[in-house]
């Protein structure tokens, strides 16, 4: 089994450099309900601002005790290869490409000796409980072959978490990396056959202008991993497009239903249309209503109002959930003026 040497954060965080970092509001961090774990992720103004150094790109989903130490390695952040400047983009061919699954990252962690899985940014968001559930209800068997010293990253896919590539029933947790979390070293997830985990695809022949030219459906894109562990994405038209859509219209509907107080209008309008993305774009009003002092629509809404709204919000989402709405959402379909 051969390990490849990738960028190599050291084992032991400096906490001083945490908290400089999370008081500057270039990371979030979210401690674990029940033990004295943390998990680090870059932030938004850390990404629209481009503060990347050695420690915000490792900074992406990182999990730590409270002594620093790292207790979970994720990959750290790679950028799409039209973000790239001139100077860094490979002049090599890449060593593997594989498929950009269209889900959320799954981190594995250890708590008393038992696995679990944390997203970038919570222990116990949806995807983290729902992906821990299927780790223990479809994979239960195989825990005797998983070594507490690496860490084990997943591409979370469920129904119910769709973001654009329509995966139908599928609800699983692809394995798409294995860190050595001391030392950094990374290994092929095809090394482990005895992991019964499904994996990406792996694209024996690529070319990328090809795979620009075809602007194939339903995929987001390929990941490119060079030597070094360097990897870059590429991401189809069709999927840039078709995810810019839905965060537009995620934005719009969160500006509609909330602050404009028309949560019921629009969605026996959106009930109206024809099958899928309802339940998981106005799910998002959960999240971005954790963000409401952010945005400036909200600018000089009182905290009183802020909680009424996050308490509505929760309120659509429930109704969402409870009654599985499935509804394509399609730009030319929805009269927004």
């Amino acid at each position: 089994m051969e390990a490849r040497t990738s960028f190599i954060l050291r084992p032991m965080v400096s906490l001083e450099k945490i908290q400089e970092y999370y008081i500057q509001g270039f990371i979030n961090i979210n401690k674990h309900p029940f033990t004295e774990l943390y998990v680090i992720n870059y932030s938004k103004r850390a990404s629209m601002e481009a503060i990347w150094d050695e420690l915000t790109l490792n900074f992406r989903g990182l999990i730590i005790n409270k002594q620093g130490k790292i207790i979970s390695r994720p990959f750290r952040k790679f950028f799409e290869l039209d973000q790239l400047p001139q100077e860094l983009i490979p002049r090599d061919n890449p060593l593997e490409v594989y498929e950009k699954l269209d889900g959320t990252m799954g981190i594995m962690y250890w708590n008393q000796n038992k696995p679990y899985i944390a997203t970038r940014g919570s222990f116990v968001s949806y995807q983290a409980t729902k992906a821990t559930e299927i780790l223990y209800t479809k994979y239960s068997e195989i825990f005797r072959f998983l070594n507490p010293s690496f860490t084990y990253l997943f591409e979370i896919i469920l129904p119910e978490n769709r973001i654009a590539i329509d995966y139908g029933s599928t609800s699983d947790l692809f394995l798409i990396g294995i860190i050595n979390t001391e030392t950094g070293e990374e290994y092929n997830v095809y090394s482990f056959p005895e992991l019964n985990f499904p994996r990406p695809k792996i694209i024996e022949t690529f070319n990328i202008q090809e795979f620009i030219n075809k602007n194939e459906k339903n995929i987001e894109g390929f990941v490119l991993k060079y030597v070094n562990d360097f990897r870059v994405k590429i991401k189809s038209k069709s999927y840039t497009s078709q995810s810019q859509f839905i965060s537009n219209l995620k934005e719009y509907i969160v500006y509609k239903t909330i602050c404009n107080r028309q949560s019921l209008y629009w969605e026996k309008k959106l009930y109206k249309i024809d099958n899928q993305w309802f339940k998981c774009i106005l799910s998002e009003v959960i999240k971005m209503s954790e963000y409401y002092r952010d945005l400036t629509i909200l600018s000089n809404t009182s905290n009183v109002e802020i909680d009424s709204l996050h308490i509505e919000a929760r309120y659509i989402n429930n109704r969402i959930q409870r009654n599985q709405f499935q509804i394509d959402i399609l730009l030319h379909k929805l009269n927004y003026y």
